[in-house]
């Protein structure tokens, strides 16, 4: 019986020091060695162009992290993990968590196009070429009806022109300016002429695209002779706008909707009239104030009918009532 008794009591204690060292005994950081395996960079390597941009990131962490370039003069990279390409080379990026590094591999080109613009006659073809990638190079032209370009760059001209083809490498875009013009063979006596008249007309003269139509058309032109001038003029519809906007603010007083209205009668584009408006460097308030002055040069008004006439002339009420102040109302 004694020998029982001695038997469980030593049971007894063998389990509790099982207990209580179940207890007392940490637990292993399981969740510190999953987390340490999970972080990544997101790029272990990477090819970029020159002056190109790109942010390396660090997943399954939120520790800091702390980011160099084994050689600053071909990529830079800042505190968040941006890399700038700065010349062709290669380079290592790390980013530091704690005692462990992550690195990338950064490769920097400097791609080159062999043409940044190309007269071509109708029906011509020219092959663009980038050198110094070894990046896929995705092309594209600006408007197919007058040049279009394959997936090796090859140029066809279509008609009577200009376009722009590109060709994306990565985030980074490169161009060549196309002109595309009629063989000189083929160029009519009416072209010829119908060409002199509308350069003539725009060395004196600020006219619209369809402005220049309407005035060959009035000299009696040709739809083709008219379309052969139009297309080799060589003029910038957008400093045409600018041109003709300016010449009506020197010689008259606008509000910006009326003068609006004026390049609109004139047959510019809105994307012209754009341009013009945000160009001209009118001061409204003194066009306003070179308005009411000129009405009161003219004839007498009362306060209210010169701010009924002003606002007839689509002035905005702030620069109305400047105008009043600068006049002695």
């Amino acid at each position: 019986m004694r020998t029982f008794k001695k038997l469980v009591l030593s049971l007894l204690v063998v389990l509790s020091l099982v207990v209580v060292f179940q207890i007392i005994t940490p637990e292993l950081p399981i969740t510190s060695v999953v987390q340490a395996s999970s972080i990544k960079i997101s790029k272990t390597k990477y090819t970029m162009n020159k002056g190109e941009k790109y942010t390396l990131k660090i997943k399954g962490t939120k520790k800091s992290v702390k980011w160099t370039s084994s050689n600053k003069k071909i990529a830079t990279v800042n505190s968040k993990g941006k890399v700038t390409a700065k010349k062709k080379g290669t380079v290592t990026i790390t980013a530091k968590v704690g005692s462990k590094k992550y690195k990338c591999k950064i490769k920097v080109e400097a791609p080159k196009i062999n043409k940044t613009s190309k007269t071509l006659y109708i029906n011509n073809t020219y092959t663009l070429k980038i050198s110094g990638t070894s990046q896929q190079i995705k092309w594209s032209s600006s408007n197919k009806d007058i040049a279009t370009v394959n997936s090796k760059g090859k140029v066809t001209a279509k008609k009577v022109g200009n376009t722009t083809i590109k060709a994306k490498i990565g985030s980074t875009k490169y161009s060549c300016k196309i002109t595309v013009k009629n063989n000189n063979s083929s160029i009519t006596t009416g072209q010829s002429n119908a060409l002199k008249s509308a350069k003539s007309y725009l060395e004196f003269l600020s006219f619209s695209k369809e402005g220049l139509k309407s005035q060959l058309e009035f000299e009696g032109y040709l739809s083709s002779e008219i379309d052969y001038a139009i297309n080799n003029c060589g003029a910038n519809w957008n400093e045409q706008a600018l041109k003709c906007a300016k010449s009506y603010l020197d010689s008259l007083d606008f509000s910006k909707k009326g003068l609006i209205r004026q390049l609109e009668f004139e047959k510019f584009e809105d994307s012209e009239i754009g341009y013009a408006i945000e160009n001209c460097n009118a001061d409204w308030y003194k066009e306003a104030t070179e308005c009411a002055k000129s009405y009161l040069n003219s004839s007498s008004f009362s306060r209210d009918s010169l701010y009924n006439q002003l606002e007839f002339e689509d002035f905005e009420e702030d620069e109305i009532e400047y105008a009043l102040t600068q006049v002695g109302y």
